[in-house]
């Protein structure tokens, strides 16, 4: 990508930037043509597949972001439907990083609920939490311990986007198109 590549909102809405009287592309601006799948791996996949060591906070917090899209998506969570403990979607959580269902609840709710709401997790009254990737399991639990490895939730969350790209088709939060100004 060249550095007079910009990205905007959707193609359909036809202007620059969201605000309904903002100023219309330039006339030499020309989208790329760039697939889905390309933005896809481009913006999200690599970039969080090429983290390691200490960005893994950061790394967690984009992945489950698109994993709870991923759920909203494939029909486990209703888009806007608010759940709390008890719900079906823990059995699904606890499945995909081999933990029970309540685990899974206490887990989404410090820290998927604590990194989009305070930035990193919150604090739980059943557990201390720990994170490494010293670990061949995405989650141990010992005792008032639960010690996540990033990189292998990582994985397993971005495998599971991987399969089933068609979670981006999203009227709500549609990928923006990406256009070069051709300059003489």
């Amino acid at each position: 990508m060249t550095s007079n590549a910009k990205y905007t909102v959707p193609k359909s809405v036809g202007k620059f930037g969201t605000s309904s009287d903002a100023s219309p592309w330039p006339s030499k601006a020309t989208p790329t043509g760039r697939s889905k799948r390309e933005l896809i791996d481009t913006w999200f996949i690599e970039p969080l597949r090429r983290m390691d060591g200490h960005q893994g906070f950061i790394c967690l917090s984009s992945c489950l972001f698109f994993y709870e899209k991923y759920l909203k998506k494939t029909d486990q969570i209703e888009s806007n439907e608010c759940f709390s403990q008890g719900h079906r979607v823990f059995k699904q959580i606890g499945k995909d990083f081999g933990i029970s269902e309540n685990d899974a609840y206490e887990f989404w709710f410090c820290w998927r609920n604590g990194f989009a709401h305070y930035g990193l997790p919150k604090k739980s009254k059943r557990f201390v939490w720990g994170l490494t990737s010293d670990q061949d399991k995405i989650v141990c639990i010992k005792g008032s311990s639960f010690v996540v490895n990033p990189w292998l939730m990582r994985d397993k969350i971005l495998n599971r986007i991987e399969q089933k790209k068609s979670i981006w088709n999203d009227e709500l939060a549609p990928l923006m198109q990406v256009f070069h100004i051709i300059e003489p």
